[in-house]
């Protein structure tokens, strides 16, 4: 007899009731998301009940296959936590790839008021620039990696564009040597990104994509994006974007707080209809953190995750429907049994100065430096805490953690440990909703 060796996995979400009756179930271990019509709920409601499978009929059967293929059934015997803890040890100790912030500069063409980066004007110098490079040979000798990612931050990176060539170059081509896959982006507030300046890093530097941020249309973004210089920031970072497009990968990050939030909805319909960016250009909306942006929170600007979950749900919709079908991929929900590479041994970011440490947030405060390129990371209390970090018993049993993995580490290490719900756990289920009506309008059958 074909016993059930089958449960409903501990990861299953239901999304939405649909009106004839259909399920939407999602699973964030999986991150399978489907359908399930009345006959395919009946079994998985009674799935704990089935001992002999023989007796189902061929579509129960089918729908049997089909939910378990997909996560939503597991074996009886699973433990899903620990699997899914289990994962992220590996993922956490694993040294098979190379993850590495570069902050060439401190210094900043920019002023913003919520930033939260000391601007000292601190660069990189010839002796630190080929201790960088050392560090990633060194590494890549040590550990033979099977991909190295470069991502180059500030203060303003384009700063020290001859910086970013010289170290890209080497280690382009020690990739190449080593047969290693080489990926690389910057983040970087657009001014200085002239259609030159991104030819030179895709062609020499192979940096194929960038982040830039637009906090508002031109009075608002101004007042926000500060050049220090005082002139207009916004139409030079709109020119850039519009003359680099075809040439690296832009996404555009828009900084929400109670101060620019009128303007999101300004900025959808800018980017939509007024320039037209909906399949060439990504954008999308994250809040300005008032944990790390004091000088914000302490005016009351900054939206809570519960209150930005619900904003960042309405903004995904307003995006969708203004002809930004691509934000909606970019932002489907993934699996990460890790919130972030802080807590792994193969990420780290370097300061001017040559220092290390894990997170960008502590980027410039030498107290917090868990090694430098000279001598490599050392196992001192400030790396040992973001390595041993462990998920919140609360979390244990949430049946989000895959895709939420216990929220940020740096707040967690400055929390006691607290759980750290972020904002996308509140807002996938509208992501799903609208990937669910984005395959009804494109699906053949709807022709």
């Amino acid at each position: 007899m074909p016993t059930n060796t089958l449960k409903r996995s501990m990861y299953n979400i239901i999304v939405d009731q649909l009106s004839e009756g259909e399920v939407l179930l999602f699973n964030s271990s999986s991150c399978a998301f489907g359908v399930m019509d009345k006959k395919a709920q009946m079994l998985y409601d009674k799935i704990d009940e089935i001992t002999d499978i023989s007796t189902l009929d061929e579509e129960d059967q089918k729908n049997l296959n089909v939910l378990a293929q997909n996560g939503f059934f597991v074996p009886h015997d699973t433990d899903e936590f620990k699997l899914l803890n289990i994962i992220g040890n590996v993922k956490r100790h694993s040294t098979s790839g190379l993850n590495i912030t570069l902050a060439p500069t401190t210094d900043c063409n920019m002023a913003c008021p919520y930033c939260y980066e000391k601007n000292t004007k601190r660069r990189m110098g010839p002796e630190i620039i080929a201790a960088v490079v050392n560090f990633i040979k060194s590494y890549c000798e040590n550990n033979r990696p099977t991909t190295v990612t470069l991502i180059w931050y500030g203060g303003e990176p384009l700063l020290e564009l001859d910086t970013i060539q010289t170290v890209s170059e080497q280690v382009v081509q020690l990739c190449q040597e080593k047969n290693i896959d080489y990926n690389s982006s910057i983040v970087t507030n657009g001014v200085l990104l002239t259609r030159e300046t991104a030819i030179i890093l895709k062609e020499k530097c192979k940096i194929t994509s960038a982040q830039i941020t637009v906090d508002g249309l031109e009075s608002v973004h101004n007042r926000r994006r500060i050049l220090r210089s005082g002139a207009d920031s916004f139409n030079s970072i709109i020119n850039n974007i519009e003359n680099i497009k075809d040439v690296i990968e832009v996404t555009i990050r828009v900084n929400v707080d109670k101060k620019n939030i009128e303007e999101t909805g300004k900025l959808i319909h800018y980017f939509s209809h007024e320039k037209g960016w909906r399949d060439d250009v990504i954008f999308y909306f994250a809040p300005v953190d008032g944990n790390i942006n004091s000088c914000v929170l302490k005016e009351n600007t900054c939206y809570s995750r519960p209150e930005f979950g619900k904003i960042h749900a309405e903004l995904m919709r307003k995006s969708y429907e203004s002809g930004n079908v691509k934000i909606i991929s970019k932002l489907y929900p993934r699996k990460s049994e890790l919130f972030c590479g802080a807590i792994t041994l193969n990420t780290v970011v370097v300061d001017p100065d040559g220092y290390l440490y894990t997170c960008w947030n502590d980027v410039g405060l030498p107290e917090k430096k868990i090694g430098d390129v000279s001598t490599g990371m050392v196992m001192g209390k400030n790396y040992i805490d973001w390595l041993s970090i462990d998920y919140p018993d609360k979390c244990k049993l949430c049946n989000l953690l895959p895709i939420c993995a216990s929220g940020c580490p740096y707040h967690r290490l400055r929390n006691g440990n607290t759980a750290e719900c972020i904002y996308q756990t509140l807002s996938f289920k509208e992501n799903l909703k609208i990937t669910y009506e984005e395959y009804l309008t494109s699906s053949p059958a709807n022709d």
